[in-house]
């Protein structure tokens, strides 16, 4: 797994997306020493019980480890801020619920964080429900596309991508009798 990227996972509820999550962060955690992780969610999710929370000034400390940050959704520009400014970087940040924080007006400060993502080693996992939830804008930033079932319609996915290879990914995943099955589409 390449941890300088920026991915999507999109599935319905109970598809197996935190799993992959956990996945992820079993595999960058053990890639390495005095790895980081935060995941930033909108309240104590009862999936991620086993990380600590931390306020956001208590990043600044972290050397190594998995924590929590649980924020309102509003305030996803005061984290990224935080972030860029510290130059908190060598870290892997899931933001779950992410149709919560980035809406169809990326802001500036969400664009200059998504941007930066490579050159700062802040390899970043958005987690959405849908499709439709993306920013248009923020889907095209996207490096890695992890597609899981979802209640979207073919419309809904080509509203974002003309990509054929994500279409196939799509029409596949929903064909497919397992309902944890994914694909992974490379989107560089």
């Amino acid at each position: 797994m390449n941890f300088s990227k920026l991915s999507c996972i999109i599935g319905n509820k109970s598809t197996g997306k935190t799993t992959y999550c956990k996945a992820a962060i079993k595999a960058y955690m053990s890639s390495g020493k005095d790895r980081k992780v935060v995941v930033i969610d909108t309240y104590l999710s009862p999936s991620y019980s086993e990380y600590a929370a931390i306020e956001l000034y208590q990043l600044l400390l972290l050397q190594s480890g998995i924590v929590r940050i649980v924020v309102p959704a509003f305030e996803i520009d005061t984290i990224l801020s935080f972030i860029i400014e510290n130059e908190i970087n060598n870290i892997f940040i899931i933001i779950e619920d992410s149709g919560k924080y980035f809406d169809n007006t990326v802001s500036d400060t969400q664009k200059i964080y998504l941007r930066d993502v490579k050159n700062k080693g802040r390899e970043t996992l958005l987690v959405y429900h849908f499709f439709n939830d993306i920013p248009t804008r923020l889907f095209k930033l996207c490096d890695r596309l992890i597609l899981k079932k979802t209640a979207d319609t073919l419309k809904s996915v080509r509203d974002r991508t003309t990509r054929p290879d994500v279409i196939e990914a799509y029409n596949e995943v929903l064909a497919h009798k397992n309902p944890f099955y994914h694909k992974v589409i490379d989107l560089t």
